[in-house]
């Protein structure tokens, strides 16, 4: 099946049916199935990157003068199970035995294989430690002993003059 590589983002917009439309600055005279695949470009954590995302149907290209490029024009979005692809530019094979299609919509497929492939890419974040007046302002404050503080010594003559001079105003 031949396969078109995009940024993460428009991707995956396309995949859940919000963009139905890519420009291009070329055109193709291939009409057909067309797997869309996001580019390992970092668009965000959030984007799955370097993987193919749908099938969809290329039915149509028009110039478009508003935007001074062509318009790819897709329909019939069918969600696949995600899985790793090497993009390219322009056109690309890619071999019809790795797509398998998905039995849920594109939103909620991409959102549960996002949120597993989260837990792999992202590790579980170490709580913080809270500071005292964070404690106080939750309710979650330990009792704590106090350390001793060092007993104060006597201010010798000389520290107070300089303490006078630093406070004084001329």
């Amino acid at each position: 099946m031949k396969a078109l590589s995009l940024h993460p983002m428009y991707a995956a917009e396309i995949a859940v049916g919000d963009k139905p439309e890519e420009y291009r600055t070329w055109q193709t005279p291939y009409r057909g199935d067309l797997l869309i695949c996001a580019s390992v470009y970092n668009d965000g954590w959030f984007y799955p990157r370097g993987y193919a995302l749908c099938v969809v149907n290329l039915y149509d290209i028009k110039w478009s003068e508003e935007d001074d490029c062509y318009a790819w024009l897709l329909k019939d979005i069918r969600p696949i199970i995600p899985f790793p692809v090497k993009g390219k530019l322009h056109l690309y094979d890619v071999d019809d035995k790795l797509i398998k299609y998905a039995d849920k919509p594109a939103n909620q497929y991409l959102f549960d294989w996002w949120q597993d492939d989260l837990k792999i890419i992202v590790p579980p974040q170490k709580k913080k430690a809270e500071t005292p007046k964070q404690q106080e302002l939750t309710g979650n404050s330990v009792s704590r002993k106090k350390k001793a503080e060092p007993p104060k010594q006597e201010e010798t003559a000389l520290q107070k003059r300089r303490r006078y001079r630093l406070h004084s105003v001329y």
